[in-house]
């Protein structure tokens, strides 16, 4: 039973002014992309954790909150066991009307992260001062303020909608942010009935952990994937002495590609514009490999759209006479918003694409005119675009063929 504190105003102040800090401290983090978001995160995390513990000290009346870690019983660690139950079964069910709505699993989350080291920091914050950091600040200060302001039932819902909320805006407006959000109001709503009921914080920290430790196998790719592409890079710096001259890079990256060798040719296309930053071939060579390229370990949607959105760019400002390949810029433009899983914006782009092919010489139309228009059926049928070629207009005949198959479900995503 919980009591309604007197000062409801001064509580509700100070409630309210801790939110800010916290939201502000998000707000900096969300905003930071690249290998440097992990790092913003924990010191949010650190935020997140301090702030409760300097409200309570210097406001005591209106912040003190209870900070009792452990248990006062050791039967407490049976009920644990059921804490972890209705967690987990909370996710399959996050999951399960995932399925309904999406009509697909729960997406992985996919990250722009490049460094070992930032997946490994991002890894820290996952399964360590993430979990720690919000249950502090969430079920130990942000529960017992609003029970001292409203009914227990109500204080729970609250701090639950606005742990989902928070998860919902640092993670985007995506499929992905919509069931971790929706996994996180369970969550919240479970570690919080614990919270009232227990108090102790440690057996929900560990269980939150023990969530988040789901996630465990998309950082360890991430990581190998960071390692590979690092190695990678490695090697092809060293065979790259030889090779001064952005046509040079532009011949061997496009060789590359052509023999498989997905990584070693995306070492030169972003080594291609270190050399000549606003090269708007070598942004479309990224853009398609981040896009479109068969090995997982290459495919990168948000820097497919960074590159593919710059070549455009700068191909519409190229010198006259370049009006022939204006259709390239625009079917990479689209290929990289259906790789993002935005397949209305790629058909947008892939009609402009067409739009472009009269300008191509009458000799290479009859190639390029047909399997342009058949990418356009491709992304209709709600499929990203896989390509063995550097160009639509290099697919091959077997793949134009496949694609003629009355049945879209059909649609094949690898080209031959």
């Amino acid at each position: 039973m919980n009591t309604i504190a007197p000062n409801r105003g001064r509580v509700l102040a100070v409630m309210v002014a801790a939110l800010l800090v916290v939201g502000l401290a998000m707000a900096i983090a969300d905003s930071v992309q690249g290998n440097w978001r992990p790092v913003f995160m924990l010191v949010c995390n650190a935020v997140l954790a301090i702030v409760p513990f300097v409200l309570a000290r210097l406001t005591p009346a209106t912040a003190g909150f209870d900070a009792r870690w452990w248990p006062t019983s050791s039967w407490h660690w049976l009920w644990f066991l059921g804490l972890l139950v209705l967690l987990f079964a909370s996710r399959l069910l996050a999951a399960a009307i995932a399925v309904v709505i999406i009509r697909s699993a729960p997406p992985g989350q996919s990250g722009t992260l490049s460094a070992p080291i930032a997946h490994i920091l991002q890894a820290i914050s996952l399964l360590l001062t993430g979990p720690v950091a919000e249950e502090i600040f969430f079920r130990g200060y942000l529960l017992d303020q609003l029970r001292k302001l409203a009914r227990s039932s109500t204080a729970v819902l609250i701090q639950s909608f606005l742990f989902a909320l928070v998860h919902f805006i640092l993670w985007g407006f995506t499929s992905f942010s919509l069931f971790n959000s929706l996994d996180a109001l369970l969550f919240g709503l479970i570690a919080g009935l614990w919270r009232i009921r227990f108090r102790s914080l440690l057996p929900i920290v560990l269980g939150h952990i023990l969530c988040n430790a789901i996630g465990i196998p998309d950082l360890v790719e991430g990581y190998e994937r960071a390692v590979s592409q690092r190695d990678a890079a490695e090697t092809a710096q060293a065979d790259q002495n030889d090779r001064t001259t952005t046509q040079e890079l532009r011949d061997h990256a496009t060789a590359l590609f052509h023999e498989g060798k997905y990584q070693l040719a995306l070492a030169d296309a972003e080594r291609l514009l270190e050399l000549e930053p606003d090269d708007f071939a070598g942004h479309y060579m990224a853009g398609w490999i981040y896009g479109t390229c068969p090995d997982p370990a290459c495919r990168d949607k948000e820097k497919a759209l960074f590159h593919a959105t710059k070549a455009v760019d700068l191909w519409l400002e190229a010198v006259p006479g370049t009006e022939p390949t204006y259709w390239m810029a625009w079917a990479c433009l689209a290929a990289a918003h259906a790789e993002g899983g935005d397949f209305e914006k790629a058909i947008e782009y892939q009609k402009m694409a067409i739009e472009w092919l009269p300008a191509v010489a009458e000799e290479w139309r009859p190639s390029v005119e047909p399997r342009v228009k058949a990418c356009l059926l491709l992304y209709e049928a709600r499929k990203p675009l896989r390509s063995k070629a550097m160009s639509l207009g290099r697919l091959s005949d077997a793949w134009l063929e496949s694609m003629s198959n009355a049945n879209p479900e059909e649609f094949p995503e690898i080209a031959e």
